[in-house]
């Protein structure tokens, strides 16, 4: 287990840190990295939060406009100001909160798998090395020597049961509120707002599903670390809800 973390970037225009090494990894190897680190950074709540808080300060304007003062004028200049509050705090959001702790979490998980936090590169043929010897960034005595196989083959299966679990929900939740809309039957807004519903209770669904067989599996229940044992699976990931070991 890793004792600290990577220091954390003030700010992060992108979503994961360029890793020049990080493209000798096969695509579902990274996709299961970046999903493990965007999992290790927040909660399913949190992420919940951090993606309505967006939409809400897009909408709020023009709420606002149009029930503090019911005008034409006061309606444009909502429509207006929508999109502008909505892109500046989804933006500041993103670079200064979100990135920011995704890139941390994802250079500590590249230190768990025996890599360069900085540059990727593969140390494992070099276990006393205190520098890396491409990019020269100092690497820690206790890097880990977790394999990428293992929470990718976890992954992309967590990944069918998503595609499995959504996408019939977005259709149908789609196809609801269409007609809904379009037909107006009798008591239109109750259906349309069922079919809107169909999609978080899908995520809801999935989640829930996630953590029944991670439970089962004996992994993380917050971020499917395959690896476990005592009180947490690695820094940053504390969640003591999650299953015991297998004995």
């Amino acid at each position: 287990m890793l004792t600290d973390l990577p220091p954390r970037p003030r700010w992060a225009f992108r979503a994961l840190p360029r890793i020049p090494f990080l493209r000798d990894l096969p695509v579902y190897a990274r996709a299961a990295l970046t999903h493990q680190a965007q999992e290790r950074a927040f909660a399913w709540w949190q992420w919940g939060l951090l993606n309505a808080l967006a939409p809400l300060a897009f909408a709020a304007p023009i709420a606002a406009a149009w029930w503090l003062a019911p005008s034409a004028r006061w309606f444009v200049i909502g429509l207006a100001a929508g999109p502008i509050v909505g892109l500046v705090v989804g933006v500041w959001l993103r670079c200064a909160y979100v990135n920011p702790r995704v890139w941390q979490c994802f250079r500590g998980i590249l230190s768990e798998h025996g890599r360069c936090p900085q540059c990727g590169y593969d140390l494992t043929g070099t276990p006393a090395a205190a520098v890396c010897p491409e990019c020269g960034t100092a690497v820690r005595p206790d890097r880990g020597t977790r394999r990428f196989e293992e929470p990718a083959r976890i992954d992309s299966g967590f990944e069918l049961r998503r595609v499995a679990i959504l996408l019939p929900c977005s259709i149908v939740g789609f196809g609801v509120l269409y007609w809904a809309v379009t037909r107006q039957p009798p008591h239109w807004v109750i259906l349309m707002s069922s079919g809107m519903a169909l999609v978080p209770l899908g995520y809801g669904v999935f989640h829930w599903d996630r953590r029944r067989l991670r439970k089962h599996k004996c992994l993380c229940l917050r971020c499917g670390c395959e690896s476990r044992g005592g009180t947490i699976c690695c820094e940053g990931c504390e969640d003591p809800s999650r299953s015991l070991p297998p004995p």
